[in-house]
């Protein structure tokens, strides 16, 4: 399949509320939340790509693992580190701790991005004030304004938006795809990690 995107997972979370563990590796259902990643997204982009601190951590995946360009910056860093490193000109950006993917909202985004003429640099889940930055796709036009915003030592990962040309997917369309919205769920607790595999039982999961 040639899509013209690479899936960039950002796995940098010190995971400080699972006591430092590695979040990307927690399991459900037998498999590690980065090999359910792997899975899904290995059908729909051309390139995966996993951006991390600790590269030596992840010898054991066949997909390429890159170091994040400055550590401790947050997603920021992370997000302009995979688009630099990606052989696509678009990338779909992604956590490892979010554990439930819609194929559907994916696509209809993916439409959008590409679409003839449109010119997007950005297609990003916006929810009233709050965005959805983790499951959103990004053009290498982006990363001059990434840049700059590193330069002024902005960490909020949507903090370039406002120099470049973004559509925004409203709640309305968002519920067309995903109607529970769990493609934007992640864990940062041990209730969160129950509460996803209590989820799991009851979707078609990976």
């Amino acid at each position: 399949m040639v899509t013209g995107i690479t899936a960039v997972v950002l796995s940098g979370g010190k995971g400080e509320r699972l006591g430092n563990l590695e979040k990307a590796f927690l399991q459900i259902d037998g498999k590690s939340l980065l090999e359910r990643k792997i899975i899904v997204l290995s059908s729909l982009c051309d390139e995966l790509l996993v951006v991390t601190n600790k590269p030596q951590l992840y010898s054991c995946i066949k997909i390429r693992v890159v170091r994040d360009i400055e550590e401790g910056i947050g997603p920021l860093m992370g997000l302009y580190t995979g688009l630099l490193n990606s052989f696509s000109e678009n990338c779909f950006i992604t956590a490892s701790d979010m554990p439930f993917f819609c194929v559907e909202l994916f696509n209809f985004m993916k439409e959008l991005l590409t679409e003839k003429n449109a010119g997007y640099d950005v297609v990003i889940p916006r929810i009233g004030e709050n965005y959805e930055p983790l499951f959103a796709l990004y053009s290498r036009r982006c990363i001059p304004h990434i840049q700059r915003a590193l330069e002024k030592k902005k960490r909020r990962i949507v903090s370039f938006l406002p120099e470049v040309k973004v559509r925004y997917i409203g709640e309305e369309e968002i519920r067309n795809y995903d109607p529970r919205m769990i493609s934007f769920s992640n864990i940062n607790t041990y209730h969160d990690l129950e509460a996803t595999r209590k989820l799991c039982q009851s979707l078609i999961c990976i």
